[in-house]
């Protein structure tokens, strides 16, 4: 009712349109295209009710006005006539049909048949739902109306309205081209004899160009070898394989295994004598740098960004309040001076100051715990009890020698456990495989060798004699002035001289490699990264790996990251992994 009284309120303000408004109304009532109906059929469910307006055309030459039923006006509901109707099948042929076969005949006759698309009655059961409200002036009473004909509207467009989304002038005519492809079946489908022979013109020597196509519809590419009379056809034209379609990596998988795994030239150059990928040196670069096997023997280590130094190497405090102990060795010596006296093994152990880097050597006659723990009683003894004390993971030692991995079954024993406690030492250990996190001892100890290797010059010594050579070396490295230390070294150890650069990020799930020593790459066993173990200063060092001998942890400088898909893992804190690796 809003828009039949907004209708009513245009057409009072412009009489002449009015005039033709009902004019229109009239001619439709008198020629039986609508009908009133009586006051009982107007309670009746469902129906609907469509709203007319009226279009003036001032610039027409035929109609300056005309009237239109909208359909598509929202009705109580939310819902309009055009919304639920269902969109059928054409049933009657294509007027397009009937015009190509109307211009075949030598004479044809035309006639116009007046108000055609209204000839066309429809069911009585489905008037009710073309219903509308009219009145020839606003005093008289509103009275229902059924439309008895069908409202047909034909739209004709000569030209093809050109898309949103702005194409290049070649795009364009390349869909001129495919509209003529589809027009051309159309009429050969229209008429009622065969076509022999089809020609198609276009003025763009590119869309030929994207229209040559090989005889078997393949898409091939010419070369400047295309005229070379000796090649065979397909490395005269090779087939084009776009390098995001999902046969590109199959094929460079394919001749990169043929060749042996060989480089990214080589593999190319097999390629493109039956295909064509654009950008093909890229695409097969990036594709063999997936491959597992080339990634096993080339692949390099990274380390991630040097760390800030500990708060116990730039803190003054107390000589050997906190230190860092290891083991070298080991070292043959004789119990007396005859000739054939017994030979025995003995090993060097000594304690590192974090805080002033003084050393303390003892000489140990074998790796059980009563040695060390009587070297630990003699080092508290003469130096005061520290206060941490900072050593290698024993598995560090695997592969050098393989007497060494009994410290750190060694650490584990309970006696030695039971002496930690009570003299209020913490012992922490650094992360397998990775020296460098024990530089601080690393580089006494080879300063310690080098003293003993040059003084002894292969010669065999007692055991006194080593213990109070060790002693000698030991006075020897402590002589080093402390105001230097004080005053350059801690300016030194400011810059960072390697490693000052982020490594590739790992995540939870990633696929790895752990490098081992003494085993060819190929043999490097793989691990999945259960969780990330980050610095203080947020840098991700050591990650727990998921392995196939169990749980372990491995610095992330010794790990190199697969190009295989991520595997998720469930983000629990107390997983079986890390509570066997806790104990």
């Amino acid at each position: 009712m809003y828009l039949l009284y907004a209708l009513e309120n245009k057409l009072n303000r412009k009489p002449p349109l009015k005039e033709k408004f009902n004019q229109f109304m009239n001619e439709y009532l008198s020629l039986g295209h609508m009908k009133a109906i009586s006051i009982d059929r107007e309670k009746e469910s469902p129906i609907c009710y469509i709203p007319c307006h009226m279009i003036q055309n001032d610039n027409s030459s035929t109609s300056k006005g005309r009237v239109v039923f909208n359909a598509s006006a929202k009705t109580s509901n939310g819902k309009s006539l055009n919304d639920i109707l269902l969109i059928g099948p054409k049933l009657q042929t294509d007027i397009f049909s009937h015009l190509v076969n109307f211009r075949p005949f030598s004479a044809a006759f035309s006639a116009d048949i007046d108000k055609m698309y209204r000839q066309i009655l429809i069911a009585d059961d489905d008037r009710k739902y073309q219903r509308i409200v009219w009145r020839s002036t606003p005093t008289d009473p509103l009275i229902s109306y059924e439309i008895q004909t069908n409202q047909v509207s034909l739209v004709s467009a000569e030209t093809r309205v050109a898309p949103i989304k702005q194409l290049t002038i070649p795009r364009l005519e390349l869909c001129g081209a495919l509209l003529l492809a589809e027009l051309i079946t159309v009429v050969e489908k229209a008429l009622s004899f065969t076509i022999k022979e089809r020609y198609l013109w276009t003025d763009s020597t590119i869309v030929l160009s994207w229209m040559n196509k090989s005889p078997n519809g393949i898409l091939r590419v010419g070369c400047r070898l295309s005229k070379h009379p000796t090649l065979p056809y397909d490395q005269n034209f090779p087939t084009v394989i776009p390098k995001g379609h999902h046969l590109a990596p199959l094929i460079i998988r394919h001749f990169h295994q043929l060749s042996l795994h060989v480089g990214p030239e080589l593999v190319l150059s097999l390629i493109r004598q039956r295909f064509w990928i654009p950008d093909g040196r890229t695409t097969v670069r990036r594709e063999i740098k997936r491959c597992i096997v080339c990634c096993r023997l080339n692949s390099k280590l990274s380390n991630p960004k040097m760390g800030d130094l500990p708060s116990s190497r730039k803190t003054k405090s107390h000589p050997f309040e906190r230190v860092g102990v290891d083991f070298a060795g080991p070292s043959v010596t004789k119990c007396q001076h005859l000739r054939k006296a017994t030979q025995f093994k003995s090993y060097l152990c000594l304690f590192i100051c974090t805080a002033t880097r003084e050393v303390h050597i003892e000489l140990v006659s074998s790796m059980s715990k009563e040695a060390f723990l009587a070297a630990l009683r003699r080092f508290t003894a003469r130096r005061g009890h520290p206060t941490d004390i900072l050593s290698d993971n024993g598995s560090n030692f695997i592969g050098s020698d393989n007497h060494l991995t009994q410290l750190f079954k060694l650490v584990q024993e309970p006696s030695v456990q039971n002496f930690l406690p009570v003299r209020t030492i913490i012992w922490k250990s650094i992360p397998p495989y990775v020296p460098n996190f024990g530089g601080v001892w690393e580089s006494s100890i080879k300063l310690a060798k080098r003293h003993l290797f040059k003084t002894c010059q292969g010669h065999l010594l007692k055991f006194e004699e080593l213990s109070t050579l060790l002693c000698q070396i030991e006075a020897c490295i402590n002589s080093r002035p402390r105001s230097r230390w004080t005053r350059d070294v801690l300016q030194y150890l400011q810059a960072r001289r390697k490693w000052y650069q982020h490594c590739p990020p790992l995540d939870v799930g990633d696929l790895v490699l752990i490098q081992t020593d003494n085993m060819p790459p190929l043999s490097w066993p793989l691990a999945r990264i259960l969780e990330i173990i980050a610095g203080t200063d947020g840098i991700p060092r050591v990650a727990l790996l998921r392995t196939p001998s169990g749980p372990a942890k491995r610095a992330i400088s010794r790990l190199i990251a697969l190009p295989v898909p991520t595997c998720s893992f469930p983000e629990d804190g107390d997983s079986p992994e890390r509570q066997q690796m806790e104990q």
